[in-house]
């Protein structure tokens, strides 16, 4: 199903007790744009997981006061991005070959792939852990970019170097 475009940017404050306000804001607005959409409960899950981690990214690490929330459908693929002039991601294997593909987080399941691309732009991975046990205590900070990244179908972060903006682009296909 072929679903119109939409764009709606939100200005959120960046603050813990503005989430829950902020993130039925975002939901509402979603299930506004996907009227009769037959999977809509599994797309505001996904949605509701990804915000979350959003906007609990922002306030822990951006250092603004508030955060932009754009979300939008473009070809049948609904697109949830948090812009913000705040700090930026730590990128620090950059100088590195491109596509070098460095492990940044891992729960007992799965582990989180950083790969570097072009331009300031790090695509997330995530794959199964083949370990039987691993370590539960070496879960490290980028645990939410581990759920972002298993709820999305594409998930990139990229710093612009001319407007000093950071851009996490989470894509789930419709």
């Amino acid at each position: 199903m072929q679903y119109l475009y939409s764009y709606k940017d939100f200005v959120f404050l960046n603050a813990r007790p503005a989430l829950t306000s902020s993130l039925r804001q975002a939901l509402d607005h979603i299930k506004s744009i996907l009227p009769g959409y037959p999977d809509l409960e599994e797309i505001q899950f996904k949605a509701k997981s990804i915000i979350t981690e959003l906007l609990t990214n922002g306030f822990k690490h951006a250092g603004t006061e508030t955060v932009h929330i754009i979300v939008s459908v473009e070809d049948d693929t609904l697109i949830i991005k948090r812009t913000e002039y705040g700090n930026p991601f730590p990128l620090p294997w950059l100088n590195e070959p491109l596509n070098t593909k460095k492990c940044i987080s891992y729960d007992v399941m799965h582990f989180l792939y950083a790969v570097n691309e072009p331009g300031n732009r790090v695509r997330f991975l995530v794959e199964d852990s083949a370990e039987d046990e691993p370590d539960i205590n070496d879960i490290t900070e980028h645990f939410g970019l581990l759920i972002i990244t298993k709820c999305a179908d594409e998930f990139i972060y990229h710093f612009d170097e001319a407007t000093k903006e950071n851009h996490f682009i989470v894509k789930v296909n419709l």
